[in-house]
């Protein structure tokens, strides 16, 4: 209703009460006149401030709610299941007492179990049905309907309208102290974190009293006899491992949660609460800005930063052979709530990232690589039950999560409907889902089975095993770092997930186009060596041409269209397929990728034919259903006015056939386990040559090195047994000490294989024993294990066991007899016809492929697995199409009705061709819609904004620095720019409701183990925060960098009113600038902002008192480019180098074959990466990103691992918002 507030001439009334007017609209003496268009309504709402005030009035409502439900002191609470209450829990003792919270009930049953040692009348104990909900980002309404949270209020005794200034206000409470019981695993951390925030938010000043406590179990526990040794967390245990040489000889038990230790071990745990009862101390306001950088989720960009400063300090101190920083340490009593956050909880952050985002080398996540290992190293090329299979993962990978979770990720890697996989690494003997539900409709693991795909075994070599990086976890060593396929596979299936601070999208592309490429680039290093090692030899010609194929995203099966809305590809559309079969008919044979047929029936076709509003008119007269479990199929029947307006306005608009990607958040893992995010698609390619031709090196040499061992090998074993034929040498009724120093005398070689396998592991850093090694050696090793079995039973069990262990002494040295095995442990079979005719069979069929693999180099290897890859592919497709055509029926016949003489038979329609296009549809050609096209171009201006402010930024903490400033003094810079400019740099994304775009991915994939990690969610394409990036400014860092820096000197006007807050808490002006958004003060906190505080300048190294410098306007001019040090290297990588050298990063020579296509974009978008050079009064706001500079190439003095490293948060408005729960 509309409210006019109005006067009228000679009003009539219909009554004597005047309750209703009576007078006719024209007799009112004035005339109303009220716009009816959209932009009056939206004035009357902007200027009326009416939403204001019923979201005011709503949530008051809802604050009064949630004070009706705060906590009272009573002895005796009533309607709390599973609360164990303290005996003296709401009387004048219950300061004294304390609440116990457990993560779970099966850690409840160990508490209770403990409570049998400290008594029942001061403790009592609460589980948790699992996370504690993230109050700091929850609406008032949803904490009020929350029932842990509003019971947690009750048992605690909890007031909302209190502050509880005072320690002694902590006697209004049924509990004096609360103390966490959750796993000493990442996500038991979670849980103290969420629990602590919970206080935080709502009591702040409860955290200065003391008031949070945890108690700590063992994660780990090793045995060796009656000994029992306890760890508390893994960097303790690694320390003890490495200063005990026998850890192995120790037996590991991994305490995966509370519920794995028994009523014995609880017992023991309570019975020395000293131990492990740790107090939760609270110092200063660094601890309140700690627990916001973790919880605050304006605080997004800062939690990169988190992340990468952890990763970065566990490095150094790795590289610096220093201990790592642990908190729970044997005499440790308290931490502090900053430690707490900085030491633990971030663990779980990247853990959640890992978990989260896959490796740009195998683009698998770390449960997918679990599976393949076990795969692997089992050899699963039999059929076996996906139950099974997730069984011998955990018990053969150490892996800790859910089984449930574990059997998801199976079924993903098997999944092979479009939008899924492009190549599915294990077969789906079953059903593992359609793209009906999007895989959701998959059978139980008990009913399907899997194994290794043909595929999977191509592609990731056995000839790699060796020569990878293998993890060890539980003293058990599991899967690698990465396996090393020979195509991108991250590009092949594409890649989904969000972490803590990071996010990933990635979609798929065609696994033929990236042979095509790979083959490429093999090319244009094999011309690059030739012309560094023989310059005047002629150039390989070869019978075919190969030209370097642009990426596009490809789905297999897919027959819709895939097109970039710009040259920069930022944006992308698919579109689904649609063809008109009359004027009132036509048919929808494919949908978008990532669309599934049967939600889009409910949520289009449903939505249309019938309205869910009465006011509606039907859209679409009706459609039936002719698609199966792989195809899509809907014919729909509408008026001619109907089809007439959809078409004018666009089918695959009009019926939502239109769905748009960004290309813009490739966020990955490189090689060396750094995020980095990547431009293109083709970035990741060559990337991922470069390592790949690397590995291709070390695979060579190992394998030639192989081959040779084996081959001296069998060449002694050869001639022994030819000696001892001809009496050339005899060992009967002699000393094992004789027949050794003969040996040596004869030079015969130690075992050549062993001592191979001592030098690779070495030269490799590789353990070789417990992994396949070449294929090659299997015969071999048979041929070595039937002698070993023969030799058992023929020799005396004592002189075997001498000859094995004991050490002979020659005349000239000491041998290891040992060595020797492969020859004087030969079976006397060895000496007949047969044997011996195999063994030189054998000799000569290892000499054989040693020369013919001398011969090869690595790219021709390379090459070699790339065909037969292909080879492989097109074989698996022809089979995949041919067993699609098999159930599709032919046109058949059947006998009519009638006599039998008479009856004629009849064609029938074929059972299946109605789930086929219609032959006679008229396919519609998509138009792209121009508000997707104006998207992609905003998009562009704002990369190019963004790319510009992360280069200024970069270069500006370069220089500071190179100039000896100090990390801490930098980040005060840095915040009081941002604050300055009241804006977070180069990001202003929309919030993540208002941008979220729809994933591409249907699979289930490894966020089932992600569940938890919801902590922090972000918005999935946001580009700041960008890991290991190089830097190439376009202006002169050095002067633009003065020039800052004197800026930031001359702000010095402070207004000492102006301070920031921390609800319920006075900040600390040494200690930080920043305040969270939740303050009681928040508009004081706005108004503060905009007035930095005065910056003290960076001490120097000479001086230890800092001057302000003399205020001076920046007048000089820019200078032209500076060439960087990422620059240089890159020219100096052009130059000509040794043969040794690693191979260069392929330049490419683009030919695209999607651009014939034709395009509907008219105007070309400016490129990103161009700007206008800087005139002399160029001195606009360059904006933040973050704190910290991103680690370059570029060489810096390297801090000492050991000093500490605060954290400091970005003071900013404007940072996109992220829903974490």
């Amino acid at each position: 209703f509309l409210f006019v507030n109005c006067l009228i001439e000679n009003p009539e009334f219909e009554s004597q009460a005047k309750k209703q007017l009576a007078t006719e609209k024209k007799n009112f003496g004035s005339t109303c006149l009220i716009k009816s268009d959209e932009n009056f309504l939206k004035d009357i709402v902007k200027k009326t401030g009416i939403v204001e005030s019923v979201i005011n009035w709503l949530e008051h409502r809802q604050d009064a709610k949630l004070h009706k439900q705060s906590g009272t002191k009573t002895s005796k609470l009533k309607g709390i299941p599973k609360l164990d209450d303290a005996n003296d829990a709401g009387t004048k003792n219950s300061v004294n007492c304390t609440l116990i919270v457990t993560e779970g009930d099966s850690a409840k049953a160990l508490a209770v179990a403990g409570l049998g040692v400290i008594g029942r009348d001061r403790y009592g104990v609460y589980p948790l049905k699992g996370k504690l909900l993230n109050v700091r980002e929850a609406t008032t309404k949803k904490m009020t309907e929350n029932s842990e949270i509003s019971q947690l209020v009750k048992i605690l005794g909890l007031n909302y309208g209190e502050k509880y200034v005072n320690k002694s206000d902590l006697s209004k409470l049924r509990y004096g102290k609360l103390m966490i019981m959750a796993d000493q695993d990442q996500d038991g951390s979670h849980i103290k974190g969420l629990v602590i925030n919970f206080i935080h938010y709502k009591w702040p000043n409860l955290l200065k009293h003391d008031y949070i406590e945890v108690f700590i179990t063992p994660i780990l526990k090793v045995s060796k006899g009656s000994e029992v040794i306890s760890f508390y967390s893994m960097p303790e245990f690694e320390q003890w491992q490495a200063a005990t040489p026998d850890w192995q000889k120790w037996k590991c038990k991994y305490y995966k949660g509370l519920g794995t230790s028994t009523a014995k071990e609880a017992k023991e745990y309570f019975s020395n609460m000293e131990r492990h009862r740790i107090l939760f101390k609270y110092e200063s306001t660094k601890d309140d800005l700690a627990i916001q950088l973790a919880f605050n989720s304006a605080l997004s960009d800062d939690r990169k930063d988190w992340i990468k400063w952890h990763t970065e300090d566990v490095n150094q101190r790795r590289e610096q052979n220093l201990p790592a920083d642990y908190l729970y340490r044997i005499d440790t009593k308290q931490i502090n709530f900053n430690d707490f956050v900085n030491k633990e909880l971030v663990l779980f952050s990247k853990s959640s990232t890992e978990r989260a985002i896959p490796n740009v080398m195998d683009g698998l996540k770390p449960g997918q690589r679990k599976i393949m290992f076990v795969c692997f190293t089992k050899n699963i090329i039999r059929e076996i039950k996906v139950a099974q299979l997730g069984g011998k993962v955990a018990e053969n990978s150490a892996y800790h999560h859910g089984e449930q979770s574990l059997t998801n990720t199976i079924v993903g890697l098997a999944q092979n409907f479009v939008g899924s996989n492009n190549i599915n690494f294990l077969v789906p003997a079953g059903q593992f889902g359609t793209r009906l539900h999007g895989g959701n409709d998959a059978a139980s693991a008990r009913y399907i089975f899997t194994r290794l795909s043909p595929l999977a075994l191509s592609l990731f070599s056995k000839n790699d095993e060796p020569l990878l990086t293998y993890l060890n976890e539980d003293g058990m060593g599991i899967e690698p770092e990465w396996y090393c396929p020979i195509i991108p596979t991250v590009l092949v299936n594409g890649a989904h997930g969000v972490g803590t601070g990071y996010s990933t999208d990635i979609p798929s592309y065609n696994p033929l186009t990236l042979s095509n490429n790979m083959k490429y680039f093999i090319r244009q290093e094999r011309e690059r060596r030739r012309q560094l090692n023989n310059p005047t030899s002629e150039p390989i010609k070869y019978s075919d041409v190969i030209t370097l194929k642009e990426l596009i995203p490809w789905f297999k099966n897919f027959t819709g269209e895939i097109k970039l809305l710009d040259n920069d590809r930022t944006r992308g559309v698919t579109n689904g397929v649609c063809a008109k079969l009359d004027d009132t008919t036509f048919e929808i044979t494919d949908l978008p990728v990532g669309t599934w047929t049967q939600n889009y029936k409910e949520t289009v076709l449903e939505e249309m034919l019938h309205p869910k509003k009465n006011d509606r008119a039907p859209s679409i007269m009706d459609y039936k259903e002719y698609h199966t479990d792989t195809t899509v199929r809907f014919v729909v029947k509408l008026s001619k006015e109907q089809f007439a307006k959809f078409q004018e306005a666009g089918l695959h608009k009009s019926f939502r056939l239109q769905d748009t990607f960004k290309l813009t958040n490739m966020v990955l893992f490189d090689h060396n386990g750094i995020l980095r995010r990547y431009k293109t698609a083709e970035e990741i390619s060559a990337e991922f040559f470069m390592v790949r031709l690397q590995m291709y090196d070390k695979r060579k040499e190992y394998m030639v090195g192989t081959l040779k061992s084996q081959c001296s090998k069998l060449d002694n074993i050869a001639r022994f047994i030819k000696e001892k034929i001809e009496n050339v040498i005899s060992v009967e009724n002699k000393k094992i000490s004789a027949v050794i120093d003969m040996l040596v005398e004869r030079k015969y070689a130690r075992d050549p294989e062993r001592v191979w396998r001592e030098e690779a592991r070495k030269k490799f850093a590789i353990e070789l024993a417990t992994h396949a090694v070449h294929e090659d050696t299997d015969q071999l090793g048979d041929l070595q294990q039937k002698q070993d079995d023969e030799d058992n039973d023929d020799l005396d069990d004592d002189d075997t066991t001498k000859s094995k262990k004991s050490k002979a002494t020659t005349s000239t040295n000491q041998v290891d007899t040992s060595y020797y095995d492969y020859l004087i442990n030969m079976s006397l079979r060895n000496l007949t016809k047969e044997r011996r005719d195999d063994i030189l069979k054998e000799q000569k069929g290892k000499h054989d492929k040693l020369d013919a693999l001398e011969k090869k180099s690595p790219e021709d290897l390379y090459e070699d697995d790339i065909l037969n890859f292909e080879a492989e592919y097109r074989k698996t497709m022809e089979k995949e199409r041919a067993d699609e055509m098999s159930g599709v029926a032919h046109p058949t016949t059947k006998k009519a009705g009638g006599d039998n003489k008479a009856r004629k038979r009849q064609t029938t329609k074929p059972q299946r061709a109605e789930t086929r296009p219609a032959p006679n549809g008229q396919r519609i050609a998509p138009v792209i819609d121009p508000a997707l096209v104006k998207k992609a171009n905003e998009e562009i201006l704002k990369r190019s904004k963004e790319e510009k402010t992360v280069e200024d930024k970069k270069s500006i903490i370069e220089y500071l620095t190179k100039e000896g400033v100090s990390a801490e003094d930098i980040t005060s810079i840095m915040q009081t720019r941002c604050r300055e400019k009241k804006k977070i740099g180069g990001v202003t994304e929309k919030k993540a409701s208002e941008s979220k775009e729809k994933k591409l991915d249907g699979t289930i994939d490894e966020n089932n183990e992600n569940s938890n990690a919801s902590m922090m969610s972000i918005d999935g394409h946001d580009n700041s925060g960008v890991v290991k990036e190089e830097i190439s400014p376009k202006r002169n860092a050095k002067r633009t960098a003065k020039e800052k820096v004197t800026k930031y000197d001359e702000d010095n006007d402070v207004d000492e009113e102006d301070e920031s807050f921390i609800r319920g808490m006075q900040s600390d002006d040494n200690e930080s600038d920043y305040m969270g958004s939740d303050s009681e003060t928040e508009k004081k906190l706005k108004k503060a902002i905009t007035k930095p505080k005065q910056i003290r300048k960076p001490k120097s190294a000479t001086s230890n008192n800092a001057s302000t410098p003399t205020k001076k306007k920046a007048t000089a001019k820019k200078t032209s480019l500076d060439v960087s040090t990422d620059d240089k290297q890159k020219n100096d990588e052009s130059s000509p180098k040794k043969k040794t050298d690693k191979p260069k990063k392929p330049t490419v020579k683009k030919e695209s074959d999607a651009m014939q296509k034709k395009e509907t974009i008219k105007k070309e978008p400016k490129k990103a990466v161009k700007r206008p050079k800087p005139s002399d009064s160029d001195e606009e706001d360059i904006p933040i990103l973050s704190n910290t500079p991103t680690p370059t190439k570029k060489p810096r003095t390297q801090r000492t691992a050991a000093a500490k490293r605060s954290y400091h948060i970005s003071d900013d408005e404007d940072i996109d918002d992220e829903d974490y729960e």
